[in-house]
Formats: structure tokens, sequence, C-alpha cells
């Protein structure tokens, strides 16, 4: 998924097929986003997740930022959609506990007059040749296959310009034409969270999985209904993802909202962690248009922290 950086060759054409079929995604992901909205606080016969027989195998506060676990995604030519990415002070950093990706309009910067964010990732794979951001010596990074993945967060209260987290395939199978179709074993994208509907006037979250990445057809999504809570662009809120061997399950504020086992089994792989802002242009019109914000300000998506666990008895595997 780093599209900026000069990596594998194979690893390479797996990334321009994935970027492809993201689009088509995307438009998907635009022609369906009219879903029914359930508020969080009305869900009948409440589900919660219950911590008891789990436990942490990975924890960030973001006291500081480990650059031995998260490393930066440049894209091509610093630019997706119609974001630019750079990894400084201004625009990825810590301050008081709380990671900050801030998004900001420069008239001058590096690339020119546009929208500048930041993105961080947890993939292991080393990518070769990234002359502007290499990852250090002790580099690290964290992938994990089945278990718990949590975000406690605030979202960018911005039209077209919208936080994620998620998760992606640490293996290039699923992003090639390699990929094994009508399956999702091979890995997915799994959309914790996207806070993408701020041109509604609405705080909510919708969780999406997309499977069969392949430059020769659309993939196969699923998504689940809107879930309306509580202002999520001024409040902290958390999202969360179990992930086992039948199913996905998902959970918003420790509330259960959508379970699914999309796309013929869930991913058999390890599966690494990303933290995004995305700028949106004509490519994705559905999140609306972010030159209507006040070119003026900032934008943050604050992440608290990010915990990661697996069942007890799965610890050794």
């Amino acid at each position: 998924m780093i599209m900026g950086c000069k990596m594998e060759i194979g690893y390479i054409i797996g990334l321009s097929l994935f970027l492809i079929a993201t689009a088509v995604a995307l438009l998907i992901y635009g022609i369906r986003i009219k879903t029914d909205n359930v508020l969080l606080r009305n869900i009948s016969n409440k589900k919660y997740f219950n911590e008891s027989d789990w436990q942490i195998v990975w924890q960030d506060n973001f006291d500081t930022l480990d650059r031995t676990m998260w490393k930066f995604n440049a894209h091509e030519n610093g630019k997706r959609n119609a974001g630019y990415y750079v990894d400084d002070e201004n625009h990825i950093f810590t301050q008081g506990g709380y990671l900050y990706i801030r998004t900001t309009w420069e008239e001058n910067g590096k690339y020119g007059a546009g929208f500048y964010t930041g993105w961080l990732e947890t993939a292991k794979t080393r990518y070769t040749d990234n002359y502007d951001y290499p990852e250090p010596d002790n580099w690290l990074g964290f992938n994990q296959k089945f278990g718990y993945f949590e975000i406690r967060c605030k979202c960018p209260a911005a039209e077209g310009i919208w936080s994620a987290f998620w998760l992606l395939p640490e293996n290039t199978k699923a992003l090639s034409e390699d990929d094994e179709l009508g399956t999702g074993k091979d890995g997915v994208e799994i959309d914790i969270m996207e806070s993408a509907f701020y041109r509604e006037k609405l705080s909510k979250v919708q969780h999406v999985i997309h499977a069969d990445y392949n430059a020769t057809h659309a993939p196969v999504s699923a998504h689940s209904q809107g879930y309306l809570l509580d202002d999520m662009y001024h409040e902290f809120h958390t999202y969360a993802l179990e992930w086992n061997e039948k199913e996905y399950i998902f959970y918003v504020d420790g509330i259960e909202t959508w379970r699914t086992d999309h796309y013929n089994g869930t991913s058999l792989v390890e599966q690494y962690l990303i933290l995004s802002v995305e700028v949106g242009n004509d490519n994705v019109p559905w999140a609306g248009d972010p030159n209507h914000n006040d070119k003026s300000k900032c934008y943050d998506f604050v992440i608290d922290y990010i915990k990661v666990m697996k069942k007890r008895d799965c610890i050794d595997e």
C-alpha cells in the first residue's frame, strides 16, 4: 500500500493492481453509502465486548511516536487523491499523550499548493530505495493474524477530509493478479473506522470489508449499516474489530455493531495496521469537497491509543 516508495518489482505490480481496484471500490462505495442509519444508543439487546478472556500483546499510548513500529507512507510523488503526504512535525506529531495526524492547507507546500496530511502504518516489509523516508535500522513493525484491534480517537471535523483505522494483508498475493478469487482467506482490506460523513452533518461510522482485489474486475465488498454516535469530531470514542477464523465482529464504544464472515472465509494471513487521513477529489466525491473547508484552520485526527489483543489460549500461536 506504500504507493510512493520504490519497492520490489512484485510488490509494485501488486500495488498497481490494488490502486485500480481501490478506485473501483471507491466508486462503488460512493454509490451505496446511503445506508440505513442506527443510533448506537438505541441498539436493542446490546452485546458488549468482554476483555476477560483476552490479553494485550501490543499497545501504543503515544507518549512518543515509536518509529520502530510506525512508518510513514509517502505514496507516489507524495500524492493520493487530492492530498499531499509529508512526514514532518507539523503534520505527524505527539503532544500530551496523543498522536496527531494534522491536515492543513499549504500555499507553498513541498509539492505546491494543496492540502497536506500524514499516514502511518506498521507493515513489517522493508521498502527498498525509499530515499526520503527510509525505515530505521532497528525497524520492527507489527502484524497479526486474528485478535482484537481497538483505537480510541477523535476525527477531523471537515468535509472531504476523513480519518481511517484499517488493516491490510502483509503478503502481496491479495493485492495482485495472483489473488485467489472467490475468497478472502488470502487477505482483505478491513476498514474498522472511517469518518467520511461530515458533509451529511452526521456523526456516523460504517465498517467495510473489500475482498478480491484484482485489476480484471471490481472488488467484492460488504458494508455495515451506518452507526450514529455522539460527536465523533470533538469527543473520543473507541472503534474495534474482533477477528477470528470464522467471522469479523465490529464494536463502537464497546457495543457490538456488525458481524460478517465476508468473503467465503475470513482472512487467514497476518495483516498490519494503518492510521490515515484521506483528502477527497473527483474520484471520491461522496465524502464532499475539501475546498469547502476554511483553509486557515487545521483539521486533526487525534489518537489516544491503539490496543491489540489475543485470546489467552492463543497467545503462543
